[in-house]
């Protein structure tokens, strides 16, 4: 039961676009599919990044994670910010990179 509330949640929360730019449902986020790479760092984007974000009227989403590069988009009051880079590099991969060494960049996406 307690399986199937949190994977309802989840359900609800993830809502993002694939590589292909398409629609994904949260199904998507949720299958076998997904690395666990990409499981971790949405963790640390729900956890630390998008309560900043938010707080500026601002929406993240993560896109992929591939060759140790993490795609993201961000939208709502970031779309047209002037500071948008400054966020970019100054907070968001800042704190992506610290939290994994790994991690080459983090590169912003724009959806039409």
């Amino acid at each position: 039961m307690q399986s199937t509330q949190n994977q309802t949640i989840f359900n609800k929360l993830f809502n993002f676009r694939n590589h292909n730019n398409s629609e994904a449902t949260s199904e998507t986020l949720i299958s076998p599919e997904v690395s666990e790479d990409f499981k971790r760092i949405q963790v640390v984007i729900e956890k630390d990044v998008k309560p900043y974000i938010k707080s500026h009227g601002g929406k993240i989403t993560l896109l992929k994670v591939e060759d140790n590069r993490i795609h993201i988009h961000l939208d709502g009051a970031c779309k047209n910010c002037p500071a948008i880079q400054l966020t970019m590099k100054g907070f968001v991969e800042r704190l992506l990179k610290d939290k994994f060494p790994e991690i080459k960049e983090v590169i912003l996406e724009k959806i039409k």
